[in-house]
């Protein structure tokens, strides 16, 4: 069984920015290759799972997605840090879908694809909705403050979660075995 760290996209591996479709405005953070090169040489799959409901609304296509996408893997890439795989969701707030986050379905599609165990698997994101999403797929999540995280805070009340303030830390919690059960 494979461990592996699942990033939210938007607030938490790059700047946040409304409906981004442009790639030359990928703008990633700054410890963001540092951190997550940390991580995948301590024997970590990554991977992306990402709510795009700017496709459904048409404020861009997939394929406008897909160049944003391509580019934060190459401005990764530049940096040594490879995903092992990703998942998005292009479907409204509204939908009934299973892939959108806070709904596990995109990490557990992964999870089965790729045969990774859980109990020593991470989700990260900014947003209640990731954290969310990685407790029901049954992963340690970790509420990053950047992007919504500070603002997301009050709605975790209660839910189980790690917080962190930057990829840095985030880095710090999961090489320091945070997640064994």
């Amino acid at each position: 069984m494979t461990k592996a760290v699942f990033f939210d996209r938007d607030g938490t591996l790059i700047v946040e920015q409304h409906y981004l479709k442009d790639p030359e405005k990928v703008i990633l953070f700054d410890d963001a290759v540092t951190a997550l090169r940390g991580i995948m040489n301590a024997g970590f799959e990554l991977f992306i799972v990402t709510n795009q409901s700017g496709i459904a609304r048409g404020y861009f296509t997939e394929v406008e997605y897909q160049a944003v996408h391509r580019r934060v893997c190459e401005r990764f890439a530049a940096g040594g840090v490879t995903f092992r795989d990703a998942a998005f969701c292009p479907h409204a707030p509204d939908s009934d879908c299973s892939c959108r986050k806070p709904n596990p379905g995109m990490l557990t599609t992964l999870m089965e694809r790729h045969h990774i165990d859980p109990r020593v698997s991470f989700m990260v994101g900014d947003k209640a909705a990731d954290i969310e999403a990685g407790i029901a797929a049954g992963v340690t999540s970790i509420l990053v403050m950047t992007g919504y995280g500070r603002d997301d805070l009050r709605k975790l009340a209660g839910k189980q979660f790690i917080p962190a303030d930057n990829l840095g830390a985030v880095r710090d919690i999961i090489l320091g075995g945070a997640n064994e059960k």
